[in-house]
C-alpha cells in the first residue's frame, strides 16, 4: 500500500479527495478490526448484525456501496491516557479489558 493510503479497522482512508475521506468496502462495510476486541465468535456475529448498519447509519453516509465517514459526526478528546505500542508505534486509547495492541496483535 502506497503512503497516500493506509488501512484502519477495516476502512481504508486515502488522500487522493479532498479533506479526509474514508470509504469502507463494497457491500456491508464490516468493520475487521473488530475481530481481534471480539474474540467470541458469537459476540462477533451479534456486533456485525445488530451494531454495524448503526454504526453506518450514524457515522457514515453510502457513497455508492462504499462508505464515506462523516466528519461533522465525530470528535476527538485529547485529554485523558493514550496508549503508544512499543513495536507498532500505534497511539490510541486504552481498553481497560484488553490488554493487547489493537492494530498489531
Amino acid at each position: 500500500m502506497d503512503s497516500g493510503s493506509r488501512t484502519c479497522a477495516g476502512v481504508v482512508e486515502t488522500a487522493k479527495r479532498p479533506g479526509v475521506s474514508v470509504t469502507g468496502k463494497k457491500g456491508k462495510g464490516k468493520f475487521d478490526a473488530m475481530d481481534k476486541v471480539l474474540k467470541d465468535r458469537p459476540a462477533r456475529k451479534i456486533f456485525n448484525d445488530a451494531w454495524t448498519s448503526e454504526l453506518l447509519h450514524h457515522f457514515c453516509a453510502d457513497m455508492t456501496g462504499e462508505w464515506r465517514l462523516r466528519g461533522a459526526q465525530l470528535s476527538l478528546k485529547f485529554e485523558g491516557p493514550w496508549v503508544r505500542c512499543p513495536a507498532c508505534k500505534s497511539v490510541h486509547r486504552p481498553v481497560s479489558t484488553i490488554q493487547h495492541c489493537l492494530d498489531c496483535r
